[in-house]
């Protein structure tokens, strides 16, 4: 299991994969620096810190895991942040201009009840933006000595409770529950000449940790070697498809 620290940088990778749809959802609303918004399941609050880089509007958090949120406040992060859940979120309704959350809905044992809740703090003719949701199930991986990997890492995330499917999902899920012009899309993958090294080490952590359990040690190991030699070359494909859904709460 990886520790707060480590999580924490992946986090702020996460945002940085993702600021083409953090950048899009203050085009493409009425969002400003008068606006309240709320993250669900904010973390160490690394997202927040993009948004607010962004936009700096006024913006809170809740998450469930007390540990990140200590995290969170050691760093200063300069947000309203609570323990809470997202299930039952502890707001009265149309408490925010918007609700966002980020690599999130995949962890919850029932999305719709998160969505449902997300709805009920927003008011009417506010914003709901699922940002980043995966579909591990739309993977491609090359060369294909990596497929099995990326499945026994799929099957991984199911075990530990999530959909790794979900990001297929969102905008009809918008869509059910009523929100107003649903826009979808897939975040673009551009690869770097030169891949950086943390990047590549926070990769390789998250892997070995999804796989460990599943596969011996020697195995994950063999693995991790292979995989750094073909990122270090620029040879190595991983896509895993990301999709971002934005609506406007009824």
């Amino acid at each position: 299991m990886c520790n707060t620290p480590n999580l924490h940088q992946r986090f702020l990778e996460q945002a940085r994969w993702t600021e083409q749809a953090q950048r899009l959802l203050f085009e493409t609303t009425e969002l400003s620096v008068d606006s309240t918004i709320l993250e669900v399941g904010c973390g160490t609050g690394a997202l927040l810190t993009s948004l607010n880089r962004i936009c700096p509007a006024k913006y809170s958090g809740i998450d469930l895991q007390l540990d990140l949120l200590k995290f969170a406040s050691i760093q200063q992060i300069p947000f309203s942040l609570s323990c809470a859940d997202a299930l039952h979120l502890p707001f009265n309704n149309g408490s925010f201009d918007a609700v966002v959350c980020h690599f999130f809905l995949l962890w919850v044992s029932n999305p719709e009840i998160a969505l449902i809740e997300m709805q009920r703090v927003t008011r009417s003719g506010g914003f709901i933006a699922l940002l980043a949701e995966p579909d591990y199930g739309s993977r491609i991986d090359f060369p294909d000595d990596f497929v099995t990997a990326g499945a026994k890492q799929r099957d991984s995330l199911i075990r530990q409770g999530a959909n790794p499917d979900i990001g297929r999902s969102i905008a009809d899920l918008m869509v059910r529950r009523d929100c107003q012009n649903v826009s979808w899309g897939i975040l673009g993958s551009y690869q770097k000449k030169v891949p950086e090294k943390e990047h590549t080490n926070s990769e390789m952590e998250i892997f070995k940790s999804d796989l460990s359990g599943i596969l011996d040690e020697v195995s994950i190991e063999d693995i991790i070697k292979k995989e750094t030699q073909y990122r270090l070359s620029n040879s190595r494909v991983q896509f895993i498809p990301t999709f971002y859904a934005f609506g406007m709460n009824p």
